[in-house]
């Protein structure tokens, strides 16, 4: 489905505004360890780049890497966020810190 969120204001968020409540929404299911989150949530042609390898992975590889991860975080932000929207894509990019 469509995400649609509102803001304090009652009125809807523009697509900036939902990307960023996304991002937070998905610290939220690394800290709480929710893989249901990424099935539901993330695009079917997904592809992301790991912080910490370069390595790019595709939906089923980000999930599958998520599960077989085992560590527990007690918090994570994203930070310095910029978003780029082009047609029907968005580029999401920041610093992501976990503790």
């Amino acid at each position: 489905g469509k995400w649609q969120a509102v803001s304090s204001a009652n009125h809807g968020l523009d697509d900036y505004g939902v990307l960023m409540y996304m991002e937070h929404d998905w610290s939220n299911a690394d800290v709480k360890r929710d893989a249901s989150w990424f099935e539901r949530n993330l695009a079917a042609d997904y592809s992301g780049i790991s912080s910490r390898t370069g390595k790019l992975s595709n939906k089923a590889e980000e999930i599958a890497g998520f599960k077989a991860d085992k560590s527990v975080y007690e918090s994570a932000q994203p930070t310095d966020m910029n978003i780029r929207i082009e047609g029907n894509s968005a580029y999401v990019t920041g610093i992501y810190h976990l503790k």
